[in-house]
């Protein structure tokens, strides 16, 4: 596990936002999850694939997660760990669905995501078979930046 933040530190526990690190067993390549870690092990807070974050305060969390499925955000409260809300998003429909496929780098290390869109043949360092434009982000131990 990559530590990417400390959101909230309290008397029984910390949570932090994380990606997976090599020695996990699903490497959820491009994706940053909120855990909840103390003495027993770590729990993760956030479940679908995407990026999250949260904040807490007491035992209420509002945990925000961005997923390749839907525009904007999905914000949730959750209470004691059990989800009592959701605040409503106004993202627009961007009007379109792109294919999308994220994938690790082919070299063993160059271990950022590249996320793939279209249909021409691919750079070298990513292993899927179609793209016109690569966007490659970061890796999980450094600050999160795009570069086209």
């Amino acid at each position: 596990m990559h530590i990417r933040a400390v959101l909230d530190v309290s008397a029984d526990d910390v949570l932090v936002s994380a990606s997976a690190g090599e020695e996990a067993a699903e490497p959820d390549i491009g994706e940053v999850h909120v855990y909840r870690v103390n003495e027993l092990g770590v729990e993760r807070v956030s479940q679908e694939p995407g990026v999250h974050s949260a904040i807490r305060a007491g035992s209420v969390t509002v945990l925000v997660s961005a997923t390749p499925d839907r525009p904007g955000s999905r914000v949730q409260v959750l209470r004691d760990g059990k989800p009592t809300a959701t605040v409503p998003s106004y993202a627009e429909d961007p009007g379109m669905s792109p294919r999308l496929t994220l994938t690790q780098g082919a070299h063993a290390a160059f271990r950022a995501p590249c996320l793939c869109l279209g249909t021409t043949p691919v750079t070298p360092f990513c292993r899927c078979s179609w793209t016109p434009m690569v966007v490659r982000t970061d890796s999980g131990w450094s600050p999160p930046t795009i570069r086209i």
